[in-house]
């Protein structure tokens, strides 16, 4: 749940919580701004796991203009190896897989990827 200290601080004040830099190193306080930062892009990226959890990793400006500067819909699997960011690649394919595997353990059944994250695509407007 590792977040950027002007990231942190951001959604400290969205939340309503107070904040300092040091408090980073608290794993309850850490996972508090992680997981609401998280959910925040979810929201972001109409639930689409791969969008956020590439913004949660890069940015999500990096990933509003990789979206704007595609020139048509892309399968997931084809957009996230396009991603121009290696990390950012395994951060992704990682956290999908593991998801899998997680859910499993408590008898979850979660699937790799979800039918409204087969294809990547900008928004139409209008």
């Amino acid at each position: 749940m590792q977040l950027r200290s002007g990231t942190a601080r951001q959604v400290a004040k969205r939340i309503g919580v107070p904040h300092k830099k040091s408090d980073l190193f608290h794993a309850e306080h850490n996972i508090t701004l992680g997981s609401n930062y998280l959910k925040q892009l979810l929201d972001k990226f109409e639930g689409n796991r791969i969008l956020a959890t590439a913004a949660y990793n890069a940015g999500p400006n990096r990933v509003n203009k990789w979206l704007e500067n595609q020139t048509k819909t892309l399968p997931h699997d084809v957009w996230i190896e396009t991603l121009p960011f290696h990390e950012t690649r395994s951060y992704v394919q990682n956290v999908l897989a593991f998801s899998v595997i997680y859910g499993h353990r408590p008898g979850i059944k979660s699937p790799l990827i979800a039918e409204q994250e087969l294809f990547i695509g900008r928004k139409k407007s209008g």
